[in-house]
């Protein structure tokens, strides 16, 4: 094991040392008494038209992700890009460039950007044509705006260690959203990408983010795309940030196993540790856009905004009623398109009016914080309500105690609502893994109405701690990527069943037969392919449905295609162990047999099953694995009117034959190890 320290944890507002910002100021104060930075709003974007099929929309189209486009489409987004969706018009950029004014953080969805001007030069530019605005950052100056006109591998992560997950020091806080259950079966948020916003991030220097796939950075503060420490930023700049990553993402067995290792990231740095600067909420917004156009599904910030720096004016709190600051009015805007997004509560306490914006923001996620227990919220955890009477926060995780990655290598206990949300986020992740085309707001409901204080809610606790395998069934009936043995010369396909309703699993054979079971509780669901459906070829496509006892299609896995199944394929998803009920569905070559094993699955712990059906007395009794090996150890025990006690040798987990033979028959049954 690495390295483990523990982190004193700061207020939430950026979690800067108090010290370190003194220092700053003395540093920097003459420099800044000269010029500020300003915010400067243009009319328009220009004098080119703006409509479907115009040279502008397609030009803009091709600006955004194809995933983007493909969500915001689910969405039912028209016209898929909006015209706030358009770059800013580059003329008016020259030209205060050419007056010695260097812009920069340009957000599209405010039609704006920053600079470092002096009061005269700001009297200037609010004489032009094409300025509307021009604002002190360091002012509140929110306004509001009209409302919005609304192979990533898709079976299995890439970890280079594909064993069944060892939590380690993590395992409480996983425990505590129950998001075991989901790894068991194989999910760990793959096909999906999280957005982070924060101080910045070292993910390439510790080694729990090896598997890792990061797909982009942005630093809005430098204009770059780098999103470590660089030469400009001060010490730790990026510290933060790389703890909340690695509470998604990181991936240590013994030590850290992350809530969502297998989705892949992009990077946004907006925090300025040099100070608390109101410009750095305009920050953030950008970096909400840059995620949502470059085709975030989820995306999660532990950083927050209320007070600043002396000479930067307080949001009051009557302006956190969800719509006004410009954080909030970038989450709503960026969840109207499909997002999924969460954020910290804030870390000082549970005095009425303590949260920061935007965990305010109507359709944000809002995270507190508990106690390792569970079920008390930690007193520096920020409470509710909004300047206009909403309850929140929404739901907590564990934020005391947490164990997470650090800038650098090593691990560290830390705390703070900026711990818990990142967890919520990797829930949000699973969820969406499972349900690709589930809406933002259905992940959001499930979430909350998996809560264990649901339907209750209180601006302490939110609804509580939401359960993930819960909110997996409360989305609709879902399958998780199947694990492929051999059994024999038939191939098994089994897969983890999350529902709590009554419903029929199809695994279907393209111009092949189908085979059927029926569940009504979370469960594992197992078929059996005979060699005969490869008799024309060694591959066959297959998909699962499942479909409510009327017969209506509910789900499907792939949701948007099949998959290949080879004549000798084994397959199991990394990382996955197979630890639910089993829901057996025979081989055509199978007898009728009544055969039962008793447990099933069974923990590598046990070494006796009970065996019932078998109407004679066993004369033999052998263990196999799926691909023929025989394993010595298996004992007949006692038998009495058709029940047999077995004794087993230790196994490690995965799937086993057993067969009896009496007088007259051998009878062979599957035996699931976990």
């Amino acid at each position: 094991m690495q390295l483990i320290r523990m982190l004193n944890t700061k207020r939430q507002n950026y979690e800067k040392p108090l010290a370190l910002l003194v220092s700053i100021m003395l540093a920097v104060g003459s420099a800044l008494a000269q010029q500020e930075t300003y915010r400067i709003t243009f009319t328009d974007k220009g004098p080119q038209p703006y409509a479907p099929g115009t040279a502008l929309y397609l030009q803009t189209l091709r600006q955004f992700a194809p995933r983007t486009i493909a969500r915001r489409t689910m969405h039912g987004v028209d016209p898929v890009v909006g015209y706030d969706d358009v770059q800013l018009y580059a003329p008016y950029l020259d030209s205060l460039r050419q007056r010695g004014i260097t812009p920069f953080t340009a957000s599209r969805w405010r039609n704006c950007v920053l600079a470092d001007i002096d009061s005269a030069t700001a009297v200037t530019l609010r004489s032009f044509s094409f300025v509307r605005a021009v604002q002190r950052t360091a002012d509140v100056s929110y306004v509001l705006p009209s409302e919005p006109d609304r192979s990533i591998d898709r079976l299995g992560a890439h970890f280079d260690d594909c064993s069944p997950m060892r939590y380690g020091l993590s395992l409480q806080q996983n425990v505590l959203l129950n998001t075991p259950t989901l790894h068991e079966a194989g999910v760990f948020g793959q096909g999906v990408v999280v957005g982070i916003i924060d101080n910045g991030f070292r993910w390439r220097s510790n080694a729990t983010f090896r598997n890792a796939r990061v797909l982009g950075e942005y630093d809005v503060v430098y204009g770059d795309s780098i999103t470590a420490n660089d030469s400009n930023d001060v010490s730790n700049q990026d510290g933060h940030g790389t703890i909340v990553m690695s509470l998604i993402a990181g991936l240590t067995p013994d030590t850290l196993i992350g809530v969502a290792p297998g989705a892949s990231f992009l990077l946004a740095k907006s925090e300025d540790m040099r100070g608390e600067f109101r410009r750095e909420e305009d920050n953030y917004a950008v970096a909400m856009e840059w995620l949502e156009r470059i085709g975030a599904d989820v995306v999660t910030s532990s950083i927050g905004y209320r007070y600043f720096d002396s000479a930067q004016a307080v949001t009051p709190y009557d302006l956190f009623d969800g719509k006004s600051t410009f954080a909030a009015q970038a989450v709503n805007r960026a969840v109207a398109y499909g997002v999924v997004c969460v954020t910290a509560a804030g870390n000082d306490g549970q005095r009425p009016r303590t949260l920061i914006t935007p965990a305010d923001a109507d359709s944000v996620i809002s995270v507190g914080n508990v106690l390792q227990g569970g079920d008390t919220a930690a007193r520096s955890s920020s409470v509710g309500p909004t300047a206009d009477g909403r309850v929140k926060p929404d739901i907590m995780a564990m934020g005391v105690g947490v164990i997470s990655g650090v800038a650098g290598g090593g691990f560290i206990y830390t705390g703070g609502t900026s711990m818990s949300a990142p967890q919520i986020a990797g829930c949000c992740a699973l969820l969406k893994s499972l349900h690709p085309t589930a809406h933002s707001y259905e992940i959001r409901k499930a979430l909350f109405q998996s809560g264990t204080l649901y339907p209750s809610k209180d601006t302490v606790m939110g609804f509580g701690r939401p359960d993930v395998a819960q909110a997996a069934a409360l989305i609709g009936p879902c399958l998780a990527p199947p694990f492929v043995s051999q059994e024999g010369t038939s191939l098994r396909l089994t897969s983890t069943l999350f529902t709590n309703t009554n419903v029929t699993v199809t695994l279907r054979v393209l111009n092949g037969p189908r085979l059927n079971a029926q569940a009504s509780a979370t469960s594992t669901v197992s078929f059996v392919l005979p060699s005969s459906v490869f008799a024309a070829s060694d591959t066959v496509e297959v998909r699962y449905e499942i479909s409510t006892m009327d017969s209506t299609i509910v789900g499907r896995y792939p949701a948007d295609t099949t998959f290949l199944l080879a004549r000798n394929g084994v397959w199991t998803p990394c990382g996955g162990t197979m630890q639910h009920g089993l829901t057996d569905v025979p081989a055509f070559e199978e007898t009728s047999s009544s055969m039962v094993i008793a447990p099933m699955p069974v923990d590598r712990s046990i070494r006796r099953i009970e065996v019932s059906g078998i109407d004679e007395q066993p004369h033999s009794i052998s263990l196999s694995t799926v691909t023929g090996d025989r394993i010595d150890g298996i004992t007949v025990l006692e038998y009495s009117n058709g029940r047999t006690v077995v004794g087993l040798p230790s196994l490690v987990p995965g799937w086993y034959v057993v067969s009896i033979a009496t007088a007259t028959a051998i009878t062979s049954r599957p035996l699931l190890v976990r």
